[in-house]
């Protein structure tokens, strides 16, 4: 177990699966506490992230770096671009309630 700052390695091995994963984790990143599977802590500033079945947490360590990986959720996820992830979360909820 360690402590990383790579978005892109740390994101790869949470793999967070559908909507409720992706939506808890950037609810998560973006109020700075615990949501769903995801735990945030805060030391000065900054965030550290992680799960039960995540090996490494994430350690974000400003504003930029917590806006930059909020950017890579919401690009590598949400496929209308045009919705936020308020609507896109919805849309994915509802869908699944109709299933």
């Amino acid at each position: 177990m360690s402590t990383i700052m790579d978005f892109k390695i740390w994101l790869s091995e949470a793999e967070p699966e559908g909507h409720e994963e992706i939506y808890s984790l950037y609810k998560c990143i973006e109020n700075e506490h615990d949501y769903g599977i995801w735990t945030c802590g805060k030391n000065n500033d900054m965030l550290f992230i992680k799960a039960r079945h995540t090996e490494d947490t994430l350690m974000l360590t400003s504003e930029k770096a917590k806006k930059s990986f909020l950017k890579l959720i919401f690009d590598s996820y949400v496929e209308d671009k045009e919705m936020d992830i308020e609507m896109w979360y919805g849309y994915h909820r509802s869908m699944a309630l109709n299933d």
